[in-house]
């Protein structure tokens, strides 16, 4: 009866799995940017005279755009229904919001009165900037508040460390070129930076736009995956590291990690009769004693869990290396291939095309990049997540946020570009 009910759970996680490459991802994503973009620029060149803008286009231009916010949506819930957690997947949440964002401006211009009289692209386009700088000032104000507040609680509790000084930064950034923004857009500006809002203010603000939808998205995703942990039973637990203090004892958010690895496995247990094998993941850090991994097992073996059910990896020295490393080790016991493509794994006691059952537990704030490395290095694996105080969470988000931008980076500068290219052209076009 377990076997049935363990091989009933692995042909439905082979089902739910969906076999693309996070390439063709990308190129999807690409598409459909500069399709939208396209044919904004194509609509523009449908105005009847240069420089008029009827009402008919504008309308033409919403619906356009909400078409293409539908076709986002409709591809980033296919994604996450399959759980295939990648970063193309976030970005589809991203475009559907940016599209979304585009086409209510649009509407809101035109319900307004900005644009039902004959006028020039140019200020259509710089009064819809203006309305996204106006209406979000309140809640960029509030999250850059949260963010400052988070970090100077954070300095009193665990010390000063100049990583925390990135949330306070961006926080500053985000406010002063919000106010430069709203101020060169306003009325009473003139002379050489109100000519350069003019034309170059439209496809900027967009690009602080992507820049905030797109951690909006990473967010709501990262919220997602707290609702959506993995259950028993499965095979192996990859826990990453985290900090080991000088004195040899694990920082409070790698015994959390493992901590949370630990109860499921126990949970697991009680509930099936199934034992989990564990796989700590992490190097020595240079003022620690120990390594990551042998002090997450020498947490594991004092709370009853046996030395040949724990497999330690020992040389990584990040998130990437963490899971990179475990996977080899999985590879060297056969239990996944050891080329990162997509095989069929057969059950040595079936006979049967399975996969393993594999979690990683971390960190509420690391599961979304964990998964998305994960994806990239075809580990078939699923997330369960520890709670981490408010003033940890808000500032650690932000890094992870700025991490997957940098795993993206080419990705993104190209996105950016092409959006500050498109807007720009729409503003000169007078």
């Amino acid at each position: 009866m377990m076997n049935l009910y363990m091989n009933k759970q692995t042909k439905k996680e082979a089902v739910t799995r969906l076999p693309i490459s996070v390439s063709h991802l990308n190129r999807v994503i690409f598409i459909l940017f500069i399709a939208a973009l396209t044919g904004l620029l194509l609509l523009r060149a449908a105005v009847p005279s240069p420089g008029v803008m009827s009402p008919y286009i504008i309308l033409g231009i919403s619906l356009f755009l909400y078409g293409m916010s539908a076709v986002s949506t409709i591809l980033f819930l296919f994604h996450i229904q399959r759980k295939y957690w990648s970063g193309p997947v976030v970005s589809f949440l991203c475009a559907a919001m940016f599209y979304l964002l585009l086409g209510t401006l649009c509407l809101h211009c035109f319900k307004g009165g900005d644009a039902a009289s004959p006028q020039q692209v140019t200020v259509f386009w710089q009064t819809a900037a203006f309305r996204y700088l106006r209406a979000t000032r309140i809640p960029v104000a509030a999250g850059c508040l949260l963010m400052a507040v988070s970090n100077i609680v954070l300095f009193r509790i665990t010390g000063f460390r100049p990583v925390n000084l990135l949330g306070l930064l961006a926080a500053v950034l985000s406010l002063l070129s919000r106010i430069l923004f709203l101020w060169a857009a306003s009325p009473g500006c003139r002379g050489l930076l109100d000519s350069l809002f003019l034309y170059f203010g439209a496809g900027t603000s967009f690009c602080i736009s992507y820049l905030e939808l797109f951690f909006l998205s990473w967010l709501l995703c990262d919220l997602m995956l707290l609702y959506r942990q993995a259950e028993p039973p499965v095979d192996y637990i990859i826990i990453p590291g985290c900090r080991v203090w000088p004195d040899g004892t694990m920082s409070l958010s790698l015994k959390n990690r493992v901590s949370r690895a630990l109860g499921f496995g126990k949970e697991q247990f009680r509930q099936t009769g199934q034992h989990t094998f564990f796989l700590p993941s992490g190097g020595k850090g240079s003022d620690a004693p120990l390594s990551e991994a042998a002090a997450m097992k020498k947490y594991l073996m004092e709370h009853g869990i046996p030395e040949d059910h724990i497999l330690t990896e020992d040389r990584s020295t990040s998130t990437y290396e963490n899971l990179l490393f475990s996977r080899a080790l999985l590879a060297e016991r056969q239990i996944l291939p050891a080329e990162m493509t997509e095989k069929k794994q057969e059950d040595p006691v079936s006979g049967g095309a399975q996969k393993p059952r594999i979690i990683i537990s971390t960190a509420d704030y690391h599961t979304l990049r964990c998964l998305i490395l994960a994806q990239e290095l075809n580990i078939p694996a699923e997330g369960i997540s520890c709670r981490s105080h408010w003033y940890i969470y808000a500032n650690a988000c932000f890094r992870e946020y700025l991490a997957l931008l940098y795993h993206n980076r080419t990705q993104h500068i190209l996105l950016l570009a092409l959006i500050w290219i498109s807007f720009s052209l729409l503003s000169f076009l007078a």
